[in-house]
């Protein structure tokens, strides 16, 4: 009977303490979820937040530069627009290896004009002067450009003619805000003296061009197609003779008289006061929106310029290079106008 007891109370003693391991068990999970419900409440959530944007125009240039395979110099609006350079000639004196003459023409690594090139938009540039082969870089003002590219060393994409070096022009689409500049110069060259010597054009040489007081009359034009482009009296008289075999040396000479009296015989030379130097660059800008998807813009921009240099020449003996046998004055005029338009489109901001 002892024994039997003893039995009972052992089994109770088990269920007692099972009982109390379950609920200690159901204590601790009820006091987790507390816990969690409580820091659910009190502490905030953990946020990453992810922003992207577009590459800027200066990165790109960066990005462009580093992975380029050939030497080259990059000059983005950003940087033009900080050294306040007007027009895209004075803006590449900057770039190293870059040489600018008269203000206008860029030499690349010291070398001529017959081994620098200059493209827009990768597009080839004929020279408006037929003696040069260079571009005049000061008709372009930087307001319309987006970024300067300068190679140096030959790539496949270079035209066949490239020598010491290439410029490429990049012009911009639309501008990124309302932009307008004024600019206006006046100066002189120490060289010039009081008096320079001038003589009497045309009414629109202040525009750079002809009124045709130095153009050929279209009678002396026609003459150098019948006379074979001589017309002296002598081959004058020999074509006249094809056709009127009794023409004479007279008949000869007064032709080539009257075709004389049509030439401009008002090119005396006289004194003049000399003018100054100067100059007026303009631009204007702007973008618009068409709704939220669509942006249409512009960039219009003009310049004009004159300038006068004079230049004395000592003349020598063809003999004998140490004999001086006189001088030559030599006076010039450059007349510089120039104008350019921008239009540009965009979609999204991505076309």
């Amino acid at each position: 009977m002892k024994q039997v007891n003893q039995s009972k109370l052992s089994a109770l003693a088990v269920a007692v303490g099972l009982a109390l391991s379950g609920w200690q068990a159901a204590a601790h999970a009820q006091d987790s979820e507390d816990a969690q419900d409580a820091a659910s409440d009190d502490d905030p959530i953990e946020e990453i937040t992810v922003t992207g944007r577009f590459i800027s125009s200066s990165q790109q240039l960066v990005n462009e530069r580093m992975t380029d395979a050939f030497s080259t110099d990059l000059l983005g609006e950003d940087t033009i627009s900080r050294l306040g350079d007007s027009t895209v000639a004075a803006a590449l004196r900057r770039v190293p290896g870059l040489t600018l003459v008269r203000d206008k023409f860029v030499y690349i690594r010291g070398l001529g004009e017959r081994y620098s090139s200059t493209t827009l938009n990768g597009a080839t540039i004929p020279s408006p002067d037929l003696t040069r082969n260079v571009i005049p870089l000061d008709v372009f003002p930087t307001s319309v450009v987006e970024a300067l590219r300068v190679q140096k060393s030959y790539s496949p994409e270079q035209s066949a003619n490239f020598g010491g070096g290439s410029v490429d022009i990049r012009t911009k689409g639309i501008p990124d805000a309302f932009t307008i500049k004024l600019e206006a110069g006046f100066g002189s060259n120490s060289e010039n003296p009081d008096n320079i010597l001038t003589y009497a054009g045309g009414g629109d040489d202040d525009l750079g061009t002809d009124d045709g007081s130095r153009a050929l009359s279209t009678s002396i034009t026609d003459a150098l197609v019948t006379y074979q482009g001589s017309l002296d009296a002598q081959s004058i008289l020999s074509i006249m003779r094809r056709t009127e075999p009794n023409a004479s040396i007279a008949d000869a000479q007064a032709i080539n008289r009257s075709l004389a009296l049509q030439l401009n015989r008002d090119i005396g030379v006289v004194d003049s006061s000399t003018d100054p130097d100067y100059s007026l660059r303009a631009s204007v800008g702007n973008k618009y929106d068409l709704g939220s998807d669509w942006q249409v813009g512009f960039a219009v921009g003009g310049s004009y310029g004159s300038e006068w240099r004079w230049r004395r020449s000592t003349l020598t003996g063809p003999s004998d290079p140490e004999t001086f046998t006189g001088s030559r004055e030599e006076t010039t005029r450059s007349v510089n106008v120039s104008g350019t338009a921008n239009f540009g489109l965009s979609f999204l901001g991505d076309h």
